[in-house]
């Protein structure tokens, strides 16, 4: 087998594991809506993420407002709030990585979504989950492609870019310069879910 199929069923395994992992507490956590809504929705975008290589705004927005809706309805203007600054959290601790070309619009937005049914507290628990997930299935990434020596070589020539000019440019990723690209939706979906089998990183 060549590099492209080893990384397709890579691909294809984690996915299957972070949508089952979402089914699963779809299934344990029945009395909890909101962890019922946030489980459903991420199996669907980590399915669609993984399949097209987007997640859709006609999924992530009906998401969103109907986590505005929940919210507002469960806890009236303290809901509204609430599912405001969880929003603006998730976008805010996604925006910078953005900007650096680290990801794309798409995963933004959805853990923004996240961020408006679960609340600020919540998505930065997340968010320090997935980001923990998402670099080791990067890493892996290169590891299953063979291409762990180009990483290195590459984070080498960055830094010392950055120490000789001290400019932040050399680390915006440029595109297809990695030729390494993962579906980010799985890594929200692994964060979430260890998030609620585990509780608080700290």
């Amino acid at each position: 087998m060549h590099e492209g199929q080893y990384l397709q069923i890579f691909n294809f395994t984690i996915t299957v594991l972070a949508v089952v992992l979402c089914i699963s507490i779809f299934f344990t956590n029945l009395s909890n809506q909101t962890i019922l809504f946030a489980s459903f929705y991420l199996a669907v975008i980590s399915t669609f993420d993984a399949i097209f290589s987007k997640i859709p705004n006609n999924i992530t927005l009906p998401f969103c407002i109907l986590a505005l809706m929940y919210n507002t309805v469960i806890s009236g203007w303290g809901g509204v709030v609430w599912a405001f600054t969880g929003a603006v959290s998730g976008l805010g601790l996604l925006l910078p990585i953005f900007l650096l070309g680290g990801m794309g619009a798409g995963d933004v937005k959805a853990l923004a979504a996240l961020g408006a049914l679960m609340g600020p507290k919540d998505i930065l628990q997340i968010f320090l989950y997935m980001g923990i997930v998402g670099g080791v299935i990067g890493l892996m990434y290169f590891v299953v492609s063979g291409r762990m020596t180009f990483l290195l070589s590459y984070i080498s020539l960055r830094f010392k870019e950055y120490y000789l000019f001290k400019d932040i440019q050399p680390f915006k990723a440029g595109k297809g310069e990695s030729g390494i690209r993962f579906p980010y939706a799985i890594a929200i979906a692994f964060g979430f879910s260890i998030y609620v089998f585990r509780g608080d990183i700290f």
